[in-house]
């Protein structure tokens, strides 16, 4: 675990100051959040919470209005 916060932390570091230094406030927003969510779900997937197969969501959105497209 200690491992997985160092490598999201380097990668904090060597990409931030970048984006602060030409004043991409936007990328900064959008880079902070999606470094933070794949913390969150890295760290949810290494305490042992399952999630649902993206796979199987998109299957059963889209088998329903397109019957024939996927096949089982």
């Amino acid at each position: 675990m200690l491992g997985i916060i160092a490598v999201f932390t380097m990668i904090a570091f060597f990409e931030l100051p970048g984006l602060i230094r030409r004043k991409y406030w936007r990328e900064v927003i959008a880079f902070s959040l999606l470094l933070f969510l794949g913390f969150v779900l890295y760290t949810l997937r290494h305490f042992g919470v399952k999630f649902p197969s993206i796979t199987r969501i998109l299957i059963d959105l889209i088998q329903p209005n397109l019957p024939g497209w996927i096949s089982k």
